[in-house]
């Protein structure tokens, strides 16, 4: 899906990301951008599509770091050679409401 044609205003994330898998093992990832929806990173192991993980990471906004912590399903993971992993997208599907709103003062 092209820029042009994304719901919701994307911001660059710099942050490592802490995905969880279904059996409990943990994979590191790398920000890449976020929006209201979702976080879109780069990962060494694929991860595939309509299946859920749990996400964590932290967001620096005005000397403050807030935590996030939320449940995502993957809408988009295809390999990347450029990167070096693979490129996944993923929509939030469990996040607090204070998450959610701190995401969107990051994104203003």
């Amino acid at each position: 899906m092209g820029a042009e044609q994304r719901r919701y205003t994307r911001k660059t994330l710099s942050a490592m990301i802490k995905i969880t898998l279904p059996d409990g093992g943990i994979v590191n990832a790398v920000g890449l951008d976020i929006s209201s929806d979702g976080i879109g990173f780069i990962s060494v192991a694929q991860l595939f599509p309509n299946k859920f993980y749990t996400v964590d990471f932290d967001i620096v906004l005005y000397s403050k770091k807030e935590h996030i912590s939320a449940v995502v399903q993957v809408v988009h993971s295809a390999f990347n050679e450029k990167k070096i992993g693979y490129r996944i997208g993923v929509q939030f599907k469990e996040i607090t409401e204070e998450a959610l709103s701190f995401v969107s003062v990051f994104l203003r």
